[in-house]
């Protein structure tokens, strides 16, 4: 069981993200990208190709405004959320 708490950052909500619990799957799993429509939020079974990891593991989110890549403290963190999405980001 994933604690969504404990993998994403502690940021006010954008992109009309509800990240409470019991809620933030279904705003976050097969869900585009406000920015980019192409890409989901979370691509299950591919975390190459999912938006929440692409900006939390590159500053390719800088030049939208915020560095979204320096909201991870941790490795292990962004290595939990990776395994993840590659095994298919189940609720």
């Amino acid at each position: 069981v994933i604690n969504y708490s404990e993998i994403l950052p502690k940021l006010p909500a954008a992109a009309d993200l509800d990240l409470k619990e019991g809620v933030s799957y279904n705003d976050l799993v097969n869900r585009p990208s406000v920015i980019m429509p192409e890409w989901m939020r979370v691509n299950p079974g591919n975390s190459g190709e999912s938006m929440l990891y692409q900006i939390l593991s590159s500053p390719v989110s800088k030049e939208w405004g915020h560095d979204h890549s320096q909201e991870i403290e941790s490795s292990i963190t962004l290595d939990m959320l990776k395994d993840w999405i590659d095994s298919g980001a189940k609720e």
